[in-house]
């Protein structure tokens, strides 16, 4: 399973999220990796898709069922 949790410089949000994903997770005896993936700029925004901060994919999915497919 591919676990991504991507973010920008300084969000509030992104250690909290990571931290949530992570203890899931554990909860789920789930050992997979946690990608962290920093946005850097606006152009890297957009090619990936990134909504805003901080965004959790599983396997390239946003795990906001609204957000699927709106980028």
């Amino acid at each position: 399973m591919k676990i991504e949790v991507l973010y920008f410089k300084d969000c509030p949000n992104y250690m909290p999220t990571l931290d949530r994903v992570r203890a899931i997770l554990a909860q789920e005896d789930i050992s997979d990796v946690v990608l962290e993936i920093e946005i850097k700029d606006e152009s890297t925004a957009r090619s990936v898709g990134f909504p805003g901060s901080s965004t959790v994919r599983i396997n390239g999915e946003d795990i906001e069922p609204t957000m699927r497919g709106s980028v």
